[in-house]
């Protein structure tokens, strides 16, 4: 029987509820699992700081993750990064999400585990037992992932999640690390996101889009680079190019609130 001590515990930059900024489920309310720790370095990275390695982290086990989404109330969960399918152990905790919930697995009583900064993940112990109301459904998953890591693993779950995997452009220093072949294993639920910060960014994307025939194969959106080019010269582009079934995505959150503002 598994113990405590055998539990993987899982290094957890911060949980928090949002309405998600980006891709097909943008504008619905998520509730984002974002890991530490990341293996590319995208010159316009805007969650570089969790990718550092004094990243302050929350260490919890797969059952206290999912309690701490389960209290929110949310459905959707977008579990994020840094780069999550870096993370050990990450199977056993996607296939929880996934399962029928009974309830807490977490002891009355017991909070859990503190952290030396404020990312929102920790409950502190005197909320440790009170009254609350979660989500008993089933949980929809959702994987954002950077194109460098394999994805085939996922067709073996018992319930694949959805993903939202990046093609990343010239312009981001990381194109030589993208993974083509992951492209043979996209269903037509998941997205291809890429994120340009010129001309020279929308035109590689769209020669990945026409060798690939990624509009047939899964959804496909491309942004700006914040502050890097306007929206409006993508959204000529594609007319100019006659992108049909390619969606302008701008980052929501980033309009809603300070766009340097964490947990959003």
């Amino acid at each position: 029987m598994e113990t405590k001590s055998e539990k993987i515990l899982y290094p957890i930059a911060e949980i928090f509820e949002s309405v998600n900024g980006e891709g097909p489920n943008v504008g619905k309310l998520a509730v984002f699992v974002r890991f530490a720790g990341c293996n590319l370095a995208c010159s316009f990275c805007d969650t570089m700081w969790a990718n550092e390695p004094d990243c302050p982290v929350t260490w919890m086990d797969a059952d206290e993750i999912h309690e701490r989404v389960r209290r929110t109330g949310t459905r959707l969960v977008t579990v994020t990064g840094g780069e999550p399918l870096m993370v050990t152990g990450l199977v056993p905790l996607l296939n929880l999400f996934t399962e029928p919930y009974a309830g807490s697995r977490i002891p009355s009583g017991i909070g859990f585990r503190e952290s030396n900064a404020d990312n929102g993940t920790i409950y502190k112990p005197e909320y440790a037992g009170s009254e609350f109301h979660p989500y008993r459904g089933p949980l929809s998953v959702e994987i954002e992932t950077n194109g460098s890591i394999p994805i085939d693993f996922l067709d073996h779950l018992p319930i694949r999640p959805t993903v939202t995997m990046d093609y990343k452009l010239p312009g981001s220093g990381m194109e030589d690390h993208m993974r083509i072949e992951n492209f043979h294993f996209l269903k037509p639920t998941d997205t291809v996101k890429f994120v340009a910060g010129s001309v020279e960014d929308l035109d590689r994307a769209r020669e990945i889009i026409q060798k690939y025939h990624l509009t047939s194969i899964c959804q496909v959106y491309i942004g700006p680079v914040f502050g890097r080019i306007k929206p409006v010269r993508i959204a000529e582009y594609m007319m100019e190019h006659a992108m049909n079934d390619v969606t302008l995505q701008l980052q929501l959150h980033k309009i809603l609130w300070d766009p340097e503002r964490r947990g959003v």
